[in-house]
């Protein structure tokens, strides 16, 4: 066996990574929270400075192949995903925040790149349904601006937790 494997190496090395039959796509989700909110109202708006966390959003994955942008019902949620949704040129797609995104998401844009805003309390689910563990813990009510790179290859997801708008 250890006798093949330079040969094997040899030929991996030589074929460039889109030929090779059994790369999975790459499937890059970013999943937020919302903004800071106004007030403790069952639907408020951004405060100036959650509109001012948003734009740093775009500004932050304005770069970015991002091909779908999701978001819950809400004020908050719709007004973080905006900025970025129409530097981009793209609708917010409303969703459930009871229902099944993560596998709408690896069904629907896969190896794909895709934006969703989500709450403190439903962003570890999204990210544990994508495949991360350990899921992240929920986060803190007066936490904002955490990015949530989710990485999905095949069966395997990586997580990268980065910082915006600060």
């Amino acid at each position: 066996m250890w006798s093949t494997l330079p040969l094997v190496l040899a030929a991996c090395a030589s074929a460039p990574p889109e030929v090779l039959p059994d790369a999975a796509p790459t499937t890059v989700v970013w999943v937020v929270r919302h903004a800071e909110k106004a007030s403790d109202a069952e639907d408020p708006p951004l405060t100036e400075q959650g509109q001012a966390r948003a734009e740093a959003l775009a500004a932050h994955l304005a770069d970015q192949p991002i091909a779908a942008v999701y978001s819950t019902p809400y004020q908050r949620t719709r007004q973080t995903a905006a900025p970025t949704a129409e530097a981009l040129g793209l609708p917010v797609t409303e969703y459930d925040p009871s229902s099944d995104l993560p596998a709408l998401i690896l069904a629907e844009h896969r190896g794909q790149a895709v934006l969703v805003t989500g709450h403190s309390n439903t962003v570890p689910g999204i990210v544990a349904g994508l495949g991360v563990e350990p899921a992240p813990e929920e986060i803190p009510h007066e936490r904002y601006g955490d990015l949530y790179s989710v990485l999905v290859s095949g069966e395997h997801a990586d997580l990268i937790i980065s910082r915006f708008g600060d």
